[in-house]
């Protein structure tokens, strides 16, 4: 019996079967279609910290007066002489007149209610608040105490922090902590690894530079009443970096 030959396409089919094999098996490598030809970059990431300290240059004192009189004028008057009186005592004691600015100032009525819900008109509030900014953080405590025996009952402390006048020493100060710890890590890294630590790829730092201020609670003084000489004490204040590095290791 003769043999029967395939048609045509079948073998035509065969051959590209065989030459194409390999190219596709190269070409699936990934599991992607992309041929791979090179490893993937080596680099490890670290972070660092980095905390520098110092003494506060700058007190800042916000304080007022509020004064209850029966009438707007009144309140106001007695408001504004008070204040005087006060800025008066913050210029003696070495605060400069740029250093004190005005930061709220508000007149409004106060109301009593009578047993039968109504009304009644107590007379009118008027507030008169500021910021001072010392620069010699040791004599905050005297000066706490003349400003409260200038504006007598009607003064008001709200808070006081502390400050560095100029920060950017101390901010650089930690930011190079911050490196140095971040290369430390990396290196202990490395050797861990049995790896040598290449040249630095990037670095970052993000978010911003924080430092927590020491806030006393608002109190009121009664200057008509004797009373010991304010102790202030000021700590420390301190900035904190963080840096991101990424190394290449070799």
């Amino acid at each position: 019996m003769p043999q029967l030959r395939p048609p045509s396409w079948q073998i035509t089919f065969l051959v590209l079967i065989v030459l194409t094999g390999p190219v596709l098996a190269a070409c699936s490598g990934n599991g992607t279609g992309n041929v791979i030809t090179a490893e993937s970059p080596r680099q490890i990431s670290v972070s660092g910290h980095g905390e520098a300290n110092t003494e506060p240059d700058t007190v800042i004192l916000s304080l007022g007066v509020s004064v209850l009189r029966e009438t707007v004028t009144e309140a106001i008057t007695e408001a504004a002489d008070l204040m005087t009186a006060v800025i008066r005592i913050l210029r003696d004691q070495g605060v400069e007149e740029t250093d004190i600015r005005t930061t709220n100032f508000a007149v409004f009525p106060q109301f009593d209610f009578n047993h039968r819900g109504e009304r009644d008109l107590r007379g009118f509030s008027a507030s008169n608040q500021i910021s001072a900014s010392l620069r010699d953080v040791h004599t905050a405590g005297a000066l706490i105490d003349a400003a409260a025996k200038a504006g007598g009952d009607d003064v008001i402390i709200n808070s006081i922090s502390f400050a560095i006048d100029d920060p950017e020493t101390l901010v650089d100060e930690a930011r190079e902590l911050a490196v140095v710890d971040a290369r430390r890590k990396a290196e202990q890294f490395a050797a861990l690894a049995n790896v040598d630590l290449g040249d630095v790829i990037s670095i970052s730092e993000p978010g911003d530079n924080s430092r927590t201020p020491q806030i006393f609670a608002r109190t009121t003084l009664d200057a008509a009443t004797e009373f010991a000489s304010t102790p202030i004490a000021p700590g420390q204040s301190n900035y904190s970096v963080h840096v991101f590095v990424v190394y290449e290791l070799k």
